[in-house]
């Protein structure tokens, strides 16, 4: 049965509670009980419904959740209580396939954060693997293998930076981008992401007074700063990049629709790994399919049509056809002699 952070939260609460022989348990004292964990574990605020307790107590009988909490109701104490005394929901143990898919679960963790990982990741896997007991017996094999990136100089400020966008505060940068000369700025961040196992931060640049994407490779020194944290309302993660392969972004820059006919073997690995999920199907033949995507010029996506070299083909729109032909007749002067 799936369970969120809250309901374990709340499920731990309920169980103190009716362990705690001292004092007497309503819905209400359970509900201001769960309130006040809730809070405490995650900072956030939270009216609990009488409802929301009965649902809880009645899950937590039913067996659905591992066990049957022999959950009883004094009504003249108009209070909940065990009626075994020594029943605890932490004493019921882990069946053994659910502790193997738990430890799994965590060998994949700890190579998700690996080097470049957010340090609190890692925090949390020691800590669960402290409460659940879960004891490493030899050298388990790993399922799962990430792709680790090897850009040293972008992944040492990720830990830092996250910890800025958690906080929401500004800092200052001395950056130095390829194309132009180092400088000073002030930054407020808003989101981390990687690309091509390179990390970017994107945010509010306060000299420019926009959202641009900076390369924490470029990123020299890096320092809080007093300078007040901006929010630009306007900014969504979720859609920023909807219409971008990869993180350049140029102002003004709209979508349009890129015609690409790919032949041959290749064919069916940019069928079965899209380069956007625009990306459509025009038409497939025996020879070569016509795919769709209505996505930003930009290099990136020059570069994934580039990659797939003489089995590629832009259609439209002229300009990308043209940028593209201009790319490959250079590649071509200089392996010529």
């Amino acid at each position: 049965m799936p369970t969120n952070l809250h309901q374990l939260i709340r499920y731990r609460t309920i169980d103190r509670a009716l362990r705690d022989a001292e004092n007497d348990y309503g819905w209400e004292e359970l509900a201001e009980a769960c309130a006040q964990a809730i809070y405490d574990q995650t900072r956030k605020s939270h009216q609990i419904s009488r409802r929301t307790i009965m649902y809880d107590i009645d899950n937590m009988r039913s067996g659905k959740l591992g066990y049957h909490a022999p959950i009883e109701y004094d009504r003249q104490a108009k209070a909940y209580y065990y009626s075994n005394s020594k029943f605890g929901i932490n004493q019921v143990p882990l069946k053994s396939s659910d502790m193997d898919e738990l430890k799994s679960a965590l060998m994949i963790l700890q190579q998700f954060s690996g080097k470049e990982g957010i340090a609190g990741i890692q925090q949390s896997i020691t800590h669960l693997e402290e409460c659940l007991n879960l004891k490493r017996r030899g050298r388990r094999r790993p399922m799962v293998q990430f792709d680790h990136s090897l850009n040293e100089p972008g992944q040492r400020w990720v830990n830092e930076i996250y910890g800025y966008i958690k906080s929401q505060t500004s800092f200052r940068a001395h950056y130095a981008p390829f194309d132009h000369a180092a400088s000073q700025i002030i930054f407020s961040p808003y989101l981390l992401k990687e690309y091509d196992n390179r990390w970017y931060v994107i945010g509010f640049h306060h000299r420019y007074d926009k959202v641009v994407v900076l390369g924490l490779d470029r990123i020299t020194s890096l320092e809080e700063t007093l300078t007040e944290y901006y929010r630009d309302e306007s900014f969504d993660a979720e859609t920023y990049f909807s219409d971008v392969i990869g993180v350049s972004y140029a102002d003004q820059q709209s979508s349009s629709k890129v015609v690409l006919r790919v032949y041959g073997m290749q064919n069916n690995y940019v069928k079965t790994k899209p380069f956007h999920p625009s990306q459509t199907c025009l038409q497939e033949t025996d020879d070569y399919s016509d795919y769709q995507l209505e996505v930003v010029h930009n290099y990136e996506l020059e570069t994934l049509i580039l990659g797939l070299g003489e089995r590629a083909e832009v259609l439209r729109p002229k300009a990308l056809r043209k940028q593209i032909a201009q790319r490959a007749a250079q590649m071509h002067e200089r392996y010529e002699g």
